[in-house]
């Protein structure tokens, strides 16, 4: 779990540059979406809870059922974001 430090130092750097660069500080993050199959997700979302203020929230893979009723996998989440950028 030490490995994670510098991804949540670039977390807080991502919060830092939305809430200051682009929003001049009138804008703040109010939820992180994680995603993803790490296997301790979980573990993750609770250091993450503890390190930041915006509350955590996870995309709800059901409601994202292809046209054969089969659920997406977590894994595949950031595939489908990337190729559906974009689509109107």
């Amino acid at each position: 779990m030490t490995m994670l430090e510098d991804t949540y130092t670039e977390i807080e750097r991502v919060i830092d540059f939305y809430k200051y660069s682009l929003n001049r500080g009138a804008v703040d993050v109010t939820k992180i979406l994680l995603t993803g199959d790490h296997p301790f997700l979980d573990e993750i979302s609770e250091e993450i809870g503890r390190r930041f203020e915006p509350p955590i929230d996870f995309i709800d893979t059901e409601l994202l059922t292809p046209s054969k009723g089969e659920i997406l996998p977590n894994r595949y989440l950031l595939s489908c974001g990337l190729a559906l950028k974009g689509v109107k």
